[in-house]
């Protein structure tokens, strides 16, 4: 707090509630909105039912994809060996093209696992769905925000834990 007076005239902020907390503590604050914000509105006020579904989230560079892809598709594969009723979704970032997905997992021989995991692109259908997730295994990010406005539990990859699986390697990031 210190340093953000010393170096800030105005603070603008992502999310609505940390208006009043920077203010409470002197700053100068505003918020002008997060695109992200505003589309969750619609999602954070409907209770959603839980499904038997997992979202697997590997990001939206293209350098996460080829590290998190392979990591989330042999994941996906001991999911689907363990838990069969489960249905596996991955909610996919615009920028993101079927091809690259396509190409990291071939690289891992993995395509046969891609294939059976839903894909959802349109952003509507992305929220939905993460809605009715019980649980999501991504990269923290914005992606938190959207998973805490759906009330869906993230498991980060960072942190190591991948479901009560047998141990699956991760990459620290």
């Amino acid at each position: 707090i210190k340093k953000l007076k010393k170096y800030c005239d105005q603070l603008i902020v992502l999310y609505p509630f940390e208006v009043a907390w920077y203010a409470q503590r002197g700053l100068a604050v505003s918020w002008i909105g997060n695109p992200v914000h505003d589309a969750m509105q619609l999602f954070s006020a409907v209770e959603q039912d839980k499904k038997n579904m997992i979202a697997l989230m590997p990001g939206s560079r293209i350098g996460e994809i080829e590290t998190l892809l392979p990591v989330l598709l042999n994941t996906a594969q001991l999911i689907q060996k363990q838990f069969p009723t489960v249905q596996l979704v991955m909610p996919l970032a615009r920028s993101l093209s079927y091809d690259l997905l396509m190409t990291v997992a071939q690289k891992h021989n993995l395509n046969d696992v891609l294939k059976d995991i839903r894909l959802v692109r349109d952003e509507s259908e992305k929220y939905t769905t993460l809605a009715q997730c019980a649980v999501a295994l991504s990269k923290p990010g914005t992606v938190t925000f959207e998973l805490a406005a759906t009330t869906t539990l993230e498991l980060p990859l960072e942190m190591e834990v991948l479901l009560p699986l047998p141990l699956i390697p991760v990459k620290r990031l």
